[in-house]
């Protein structure tokens, strides 16, 4: 009842959003009744397709898809629609995107389709996302590294806690997200590898997944890894052991606040010492393990 005599989007999101968590199914006929009637509200029917996700409520299907087909201007209902039938276990969206995707230029756009690709895990939606988000975007900064010399990283694992969400979850043909990240980061650089064995194109991969780090590290073994997350993010030398092969090479292991901000846990010396001392065991601390 509080859902259907508000007035105002924002609380009506949070009741659609308490009755999707409490699976209350009762009120699934007021929810579909609001996102007809709300369509043109952003916010608000994107967490009423989310609601009617969480009661599983199969009946919402075709309205919440006709709203995926109709957001192609506006992402971030775009997304949120995409994923409440990703979690309805809608494949047939899977062709819909796709077909956005390609069709699609504007980075916000990308980034709402990709990620809903991704939550829904279908097995068609790799190459499309090789495609748009590695093979014809990176190539051209792959091109002038080489010719320079220098070299570029990619995104393949975070250390932050929320990230999981996303780069783990389970694909339809096995693996993860960030597992399929690796893979194409270690067959895109394969043919621009140096003397020492390692390619041009890195993978940064976050200190607090050390599990994850030594499957990412067997899959790019000649990837060289940027690795933040020591220190004040919790990530340890025996966190990132892990991101090193077997000869104790191949990983950049950074501190930024532990090291920098190190005085504001210290009052007993000058800041510049704080700093100095706590670089210094950062170093002695990763020649340690390797």
């Amino acid at each position: 009842r509080a859902f259907e005599n508000e007035k105002s989007p924002e609380p009506m999101a949070a009741y659609a959003i308490a009755l999707g968590l409490s699976r209350y199914t009762d009120a699934s006929g007021a929810l579909l009744d609001g996102l007809q009637k709300h369509k043109s509200k952003n916010e608000l029917a994107g967490y009423i397709c989310i609601s009617l996700a969480l009661m599983n409520h199969g009946l919402a299907r075709q309205d919440i898809h006709e709203i995926v087909k109709k957001s192609v201007r506006r992402p971030a209902l775009l997304q949120q629609a995409a994923v409440a039938l990703g979690k309805l276990g809608d494949k047939g969206v899977t062709r819909t995107l796709i077909e956005m995707l390609e069709e699609s230029e504007q980075l916000a756009k990308l980034s709402a389709i990709a990620s809903a690709l991704s939550f829904i895990g279908d097995r068609r939606t790799i190459e499309p996302l090789r495609k748009m988000l590695f093979d014809d975007s990176l190539t051209p900064f792959i091109e002038v590294a080489s010719s320079e010399g220098t070299g570029l990283f990619v995104l393949v694992r975070t250390s932050n806690p929320g990230s999981d969400a996303l780069q783990q979850r389970q694909l339809a043909e096995g693996g993860n997200v960030a597992q399929a990240v690796a893979r194409m980061v270690a067959d895109l650089g394969d043919t621009h590898r140096g003397e020492c064995g390692y390619s041009l194109l890195g993978a940064v991969v976050g200190a607090t997944k050390p599990a994850a780090a030594a499957t990412l590290r067997q899959l790019m073994p000649h990837q060289i890894f940027l690795v933040p997350g020591y220190g004040a993010q919790g990530g340890t030398a025996a966190d990132v052991k892990a991101c090193f092969n077997a000869d104790g090479a191949g990983a950049l292991i950074t501190a930024s606040r532990s090291v920098i901000f190190a005085h504001e846990q210290r009052d007993d010396v000058p800041w510049q010492q704080a700093v100095a001392e706590a670089a210094a065991s950062f170093s002695h601390e990763i020649a340690a393990i390797v």
